[in-house]
């Protein structure tokens, strides 16, 4: 037996539906503004055991900063200093589910006051902490 539903029950839930996503977008929105330090590594698909132990050192002292204006600063401490590795703009998708940053796109899989994880190319996936004294 088919139901049908009625106008009025159709737009609520619609409403209701695009609450959620906006919700979703900007609370990611204000959630992901401050530093981020890189934690740790998690690889999806099968990488040489060599290819791991690169990928980790390069990433050790990784900052990654969202700012307000959509831009974010990517920076590494090293022995020699705090080095600059990338700038530019960044924009979340309107389900607030994914990064757009620099013609990429990562899934955000948590994000919280302490933590952003985020899967990249269904390959790997990164944690990050918050920075002390971030936002």
């Amino acid at each position: 037996m088919i139901k049908i539903i009625n106008a009025k029950t159709l737009l609520l839930a619609i409403a209701i539906i695009f609450s959620v996503c906006c919700y979703g977008q900007e609370t990611n929105k204000i959630k992901i503004l401050g530093t981020w330090n890189f934690d740790k590594v998690e690889f999806i698909i099968e990488v040489d055991a060599k290819d791991s132990i690169d990928m980790i050192n390069e990433s050790k002292g990784v900052m990654v900063t969202f700012k307000e204006g959509n831009k974010f600063v990517t920076k590494q401490k090293t022995e020699d200093g705090i080095k600059l590795v990338e700038s530019g703009n960044y924009r979340l998708t309107a389900d607030g589910k994914y990064v757009l940053q620099n013609g990429e796109q990562v899934e955000i899989v948590e994000l919280n006051d302490e933590k952003l994880v985020l899967k990249i190319k269904d390959a790997l996936i990164m944690h990050f902490k918050r920075a002390l004294n971030s936002n």
